[in-house]
């Protein structure tokens, strides 16, 4: 609807023709709207409330008062931006540098059994929707890497969790269904939570198609896996024991020959010689990095290839048999690691690039030729349990292989990584440490972190300063002399391999240890509920440390539903659940949340470590990044409270006093600031002091 009024106000009011005279004049002429004469009065007595002409501008700017305004707002323009910039230089000039970090390096790793986190269907068993709905208690932790031990579909009479492998590219039904990864996945990445996958390359379940087709002789997959020829299955290739002190090597009536394990007879090695089966491992990670995982760690790397020359200890029993000698001649060692040295230490020798090139065209190989025994080896002689642990030059050819299959594994990742999305590659390894560091590469970059087991595996019941500071000098003392002294250190204190920290270690020790990973330099990777201080099952064997999160003081601890029954015993002692340790900020899980945030600071994500004191009881080092404040740690792994002296110096300035932050028992002191020339730790506990100007 219209205003039947418009045409009338526009008559009225309408605007006669002007001059250039009669603006200059200030005179308006305006229409009567009646067909009258026009009028001409000046603009100021027709609008009292209209602006100024141009004419009184300039006059009134011309005046004193504002052309002091004007200059004066001018000045001060130039000064505060003189000001501005200055307090940017000076910013830049003396505000302390941050360290310039990965993600990775950075950050707290939290690893986890998927089947012992969480259950959302009730059905026992842990499983992603439920690790879903627990992301917010990871990040709570201070964790910002999750990792997910083997998630792969098992074999239904699988006994061993995560390890009998029947697809590399589907998730166990257990755990729930591509689509629950996948909505895991978009969970965790809009929390800013980075995911790792465990991948087991070195075997699968004998379950598997691939394992079904070759025990068949069928096609490619033939040499899927490590056949030999062993009769009836009464005289093995050759000596070699498995992990646990067996025969490495199980007869199969189907294929009528042997075939080699180092792990359980359920678990037959892959050949890595062969490209088909490096090709299909290949195509399984790009599978879940299409799904968007940030990296994986591989677990038993060091088991991955094994002596191609199988017919030299076959010989050697051949000639044992033949002379009736029951004795192996000290040469013809049971081990793999030992038979390498005496045919493929040339491949040692060849040049990283030139051994990776050909490695990536190189065809299945075939039984060699029995050659001539080796020399012995200088190193004591690894044998049982222990034949991969060869130190030095003891295995040059398995290490070359080695080498070779993470260059190709790198180039994946590196296909794969794009603007702000970096995958990262972890090994996972329980070499001696001059041999474990090589995995970074030496002329190429190989793994961006190597997971040290052996840091863990040092640490026994009533752990000793010698023990503890002992491996953590003998990894640092590795890097340094394999020219490695820039990669980034990580630390663990176990995972589903063995045994919990409390229970290995003892209970009064865990939370110094707790203590000890997240203030070493380098990136602590903890194993669920080491947190909470858990402790083994009861159960014992491969699952005593599986045992499942015990969320609260309900029936079933809220893993699972109450009138379900979980696939493993929970603890019985609700001081270990989460529910009651969040409540008490003296518990374990508080103590722990502040150490993980202090990780955070410049000194403990990227400073330098000097060891301050290990001897007697006390193991105590300093962490300090350039112009930040620094971190003394001191730990007392003794029965009784002891006093110590410190100089603590950084740069020129020596320092006498400290800020008290945090202790393992959680009790803070009354007065928080502490002379370092008279420090006192009790039994059994660590405590953390600022240093700062």
């Amino acid at each position: 609807m219209g205003d039947d009024r418009k045409p009338d106000y526009d008559a009225k009011y309408e605007m006669a023709p002007q001059s250039e005279g009669d603006i200059e004049k200030g005179e308006v002429k305006i229409a009567d709207g009646h067909g009258g004469s026009d009028e001409k009065k000046p603009a100021s007595e027709d609008n009292e409330w209209g602006g100024l002409n141009k004419a009184e501008l300039l006059e009134v700017a011309d005046t004193p008062f504002w052309n002091w305004t004007r200059n004066i707002l001018l000045v001060l323009f130039w000064v505060g931006w003189v000001a501005m910039l200055v307090a940017a230089i000076v910013i830049v000039v003396k505000v302390p540098r941050c360290p310039e970090v990965e993600w990775w390096e950075k950050s707290v790793f939290y690893r986890v059994v998927p089947q012992s986190f969480k259950d959302s269907n009730g059905d026992g068993y842990g499983d992603l929707q439920g690790l879903t709905k627990k992301l917010d208690y990871v990040q709570g932790i201070g964790a910002e890497v999750l990792v997910l031990s083997s998630i792969y579909q098992q074999s239904l009479q699988g006994q061993d969790l995560g390890q009998e492998i029947v697809n590399f590219t589907n998730v166990d039904k257990r755990l729930g269904t591509l689509k629950d990864f996948d909505d895991f996945m978009t969970s965790a990445e809009e929390k800013d939570l980075k995911v790792i996958l465990e991948f087991v390359p070195n075997h699968s379940s004998k379950d598997h198609p691939w394992f079904l087709a070759s025990r068949n002789s069928t096609g490619n997959f033939s040499d899927y896996y490590v056949w030999k020829e062993c009769g009836d299955g009464t005289n093995p290739p050759n000596e070699w024991l498995n992990k646990f002190g067996d025969s490495a090597w199980t007869y199969d009536a189907v294929r009528k020959q042997c075939y080699y394990h180092y792990l359980k007879a359920e678990q037959p090695d892959l050949n890595y010689d062969n490209t088909n089966v490096q090709m299909a491992i290949e195509d399984a990670l790009k599978f879940w990095f299409d799904r968007k995982v940030d990296g994986f760690i591989f677990s038993d790397v060091d088991y991955i290839f094994e002596s191609s020359d199988v017919a030299t200890a076959l010989g050697n029993r051949r000639r044992r048999q033949a002379t009736g000698s029951t004795d192996a001649p000290a040469a013809a060692t049971t081990t793999p690691a030992a038979a390498a040295d005496a045919t493929v230490s040339a491949a040692a020798t060849v040049p990283a690039a030139a051994s990776a090139t050909t490695n990536m065209a190189m065809k299945p190989s075939s039984e060699p030729e029995p050659s001539s025994e080796p020399e012995p080896s200088n190193e004591p002689e690894p044998t049982g349990s222990s034949q991969y642990k060869c130190v030095g030059d003891a295995c040059p050819g398995m290490q070359a292989k080695l080498h070779d299959l993470l260059v190709r594994w790198r180039e994946v990742f590196r296909q794969n990584t794009y603007l702000g999305k970096y995958r990262l590659l972890v090994t996972e390894t329980e070499r001696f440490p001059n041999d474990a560091v090589l995995q970074f590469g030496n002329d190429s970059r190989e793994a961006d972190l190597v997971i040290n087991l052996g840091f863990a595996k040092s640490i026994e019941a009533n752990p000793t300063v010698d023990s503890i500071q002992g491996a953590v000098a003998k990894w640092l003392k590795g890097k340094e002399d394999g020219g490695f002294e820039k990669r980034w250190n990580t630390w663990t204190l176990g995972d589903e391999s063995m045994s919990r920290i409390a229970s290995r270690a003892g209970e009064k020790f865990a939370r110094s240890l707790n203590f000890i990973l997240l203030t070493l330099p380098g990136t602590p990777i903890t194993y669920y509920g080491e947190e909470l201080g858990a402790l083994d099952l009861a159960v014992g064997g491969v699952d005593a440390s599986r045992g499942p999160m015990y969320w609260a003081n309900f029936t079933n601890g809220n893993f699972t539903a109450s009138n379900a029954t979980a696939w493993l015993d929970l603890p019985t002692d609700s001081n270990y659940s989460v529910e009651v340790q969040d409540a008490d900020m003296k518990s374990s899980l508080s103590v722990f949340k502040q150490l993980a945030s202090f990780h955070g600071e410049p000194s403990m994500t990227a400073g330098e470590y000097h060891l301050m004191h290990s001897s007697g009881t006390v193991y105590a080092y300093l962490r300090q990044f350039p112009d930040w404040p620094g971190y003394l740690v001191v730990n007392n792994f003794g029965s009784s409270s002891t006093k110590i002296d410190f100089e603590v110096k950084l740069g020129e300035t020596v320092f006498t006093h400290g800020v008290f932050k945090l202790s393992s028992s959680g009790i803070m002191p009354e007065k928080t600031k502490l002379a370092l020339t008279d420090i006192t730790v009790d039994a059994f506990t660590s405590i953390l002091v600022e240093i700062k100007k």
